[in-house]
């Protein structure tokens, strides 16, 4: 049997390994330069040659953990060390204790790391074999840790894909630590950094299934404010995630940006949508686009940016307009059915006027969803909609009818009749002017009509919310048994009040 002192003897590592380890995490944190794509130039093509690169690296950068069990006890001891000290974190002290622990915390693991290099694989079996990275994730929720939390994976990458033993119960997101970065309120930033160092993490088989890029995108949109620069860096160093698609509802990034509780600014839309134009039609489970994903999203944060997103889909994808979700709802459905609210009326002449039958189309529900053409808005814009759809084949034709008419007397042979002709097409010349003027001039004139129907709508909608809210209140005086809460009280119609001055 060996002695203590051999296995003390055996964990120091020699000359030539210690180099190895150094040469083995220069290029973890320098990856090799991917190999050029020479079928094109397009994103999905060398995106598609990228992941080819990085699955390679996955299987060669792979590190397996090591029980603490099967470790030396001198070992065993350090990691035992760092491992309490991680689980006694004083968050009870001031900030400016915290910041000093975790400051001392990174010094001494670094140190302990630079004499043991084995301690960066070993995993607690005691704790469902939890690295130190998975143990400062799941106990250290705040920005401090991130030195900390950083020295870890450059020492070992491959623990961002280690599961626990109780992975199966508790969950893939609670288990890998590259899930509970992605997932966390403090954590997440960390992504585009780890998108940039190691990205065959991301595309290593054990987050394919799953891809973390919808939990950073959760943590992102679900927050105070949405961090643009955080999500910027990280599809600029990760393109590839543009394309990924949630395996439980089918959708994309974009879906997921326009599904959050914090508005998705316009000029990150466009930025992702710049990026990846075949998501702009791409359809969920539900078989909703991100036009869809908008529409509903108006309907409860009526704000200019959201109208903007819509008016930039519709420009950039103007067949969206026309997709049915599997129910066969349309984008019009899902406005008319809210369209109380500011704004929305703006974007239901705007999809009118695009799919101009879609005012007649219904659901597979019809009581859920009935036809648009059965709302009064629907019913006052309708008729200007299809005037003016049928000016634009006019004045189309006007604009054509002096390259045709000159055209025409070009080819006549017969020089007796030119002198006719030539009177003829400058007559006709002379109409066409004239009738294209008063064409595009009530072409003007309905645009006019349009928007002061829109904001008459407004200003009946916003008196009547008025009027409904002085009874309440006029109601609560009256009643003397009335209660805090209903004096309170009040209807979705009233709610939208608060979205009237809305200039976000």
């Amino acid at each position: 049997m060996e002695s203590h002192h051999q296995l003390q003897h055996q964990d120091r590592p020699t000359l030539a390994q210690q180099r190895s380890e150094q040469h083995a995490n220069v290029t973890r944190m320098h990856p090799p330069p991917l190999k050029k794509f020479r079928g094109g130039h397009s994103l999905a093509g060398s995106i598609h040659v990228r992941a080819t690169n990085y699955r390679r690296m996955a299987e060669e950068c792979w590190t397996a953990p090591v029980s603490d069990d099967e470790v030396t006890p001198e070992v065993k001891v350090q990691y035992d060390a760092i491992k309490d000290t991680i689980l006694s974190i004083p968050w009870t002290s001031g900030i400016v204790a915290i910041r000093r622990y975790f400051q001392e915390l990174v010094s001494c693991i670094q140190m302990k790391a630079a004499i043991h290099p084995t301690l960066a694989r070993v995993v607690a079996r005691d704790m469902h074999h939890s690295s130190m990275l998975t143990l400062l994730c799941n106990k250290a929720h705040t920005p401090l840790a991130h030195s900390t939390m950083k020295f870890l994976i450059e020492r070992n990458p491959s623990a961002l894909l280690w599961k626990r033993d109780d992975w199966e119960t508790m969950g893939i997101e609670y288990s890998m630590p590259i899930y509970t970065i992605a997932n966390h309120h403090a954590h997440h930033v960390l992504l585009p950094w780890i998108a940039e160092h190691f990205p065959w993490v991301l595309e290593h088989p054990a987050c394919q299934a799953r891809p973390p890029t919808f939990d950073f995108i959760g943590q992102c949109v679900n927050g105070i404010a949405l961090n643009s620069p955080i999500v910027r860096q990280f599809f600029e160093k990760y393109p590839q995630a543009l394309f990924h698609v949630d395996p439980s509802q089918k959708s994309t990034p974009l879906h997921h940006f326009l599904f959050g509780f914090t508005e998705c600014r316009l000029d990150l839309f466009q930025w992702l949508a710049t990026k990846c134009p075949s998501a702009l039609v791409q359809q969920n489970a539900l078989g909703w686009t991100p036009l869809h994903a908008a529409c509903s999203a108006m309907t409860e944060s009526p704000s200019n940016n959201m109208k903007e997103i819509c008016k930039f889909i519709i420009q950039r994808a103007p067949q969206s307009v026309h997709m049915m979700a599997f129910d066969g709802t349309l984008p019009i459905h899902i406005l008319k059915h809210r369209h109380n609210k500011p704004n929305m009326r703006e974007i239901m002449v705007i999809i009118l006027r695009t799919y101009p039958e879609s005012h007649i189309m219904t659901t597979k529900d019809p009581s859920s969803y009935p036809a648009p053409s059965s709302h009064e808005f629907v019913k006052k814009v309708m008729p200007l909609i299809l005037e003016e759809q049928e000016l634009e084949g006019t004045i189309t034709q006007l604009r054509k009818m002096p390259a045709n008419l000159t055209l025409a007397f070009a080819q006549q042979q017969c020089n007796s009749d030119q002198e006719d002709i030539s009177l003829a097409c400058k007559i006709f010349a002379t109409w066409s002017k004239s009738k294209l003027t008063s064409s595009e001039g009530r072409m003007k004139a309905i645009a006019m009509e349009l928007e002061m129907i829109c904001k008459e709508e407004e200003q009946q909608q916003r008196k009547q919310q008025q009027q409904a809210k002085d009874l309440t209140f006029q109601a609560s005086f009256s009643s003397p048994g009335a209660t805090d809460t209903e004096h309170e009280s009040t209807t979705d119609d009233e709610e939208d009040l608060d979205y009237s001055s809305d200039d976000s």
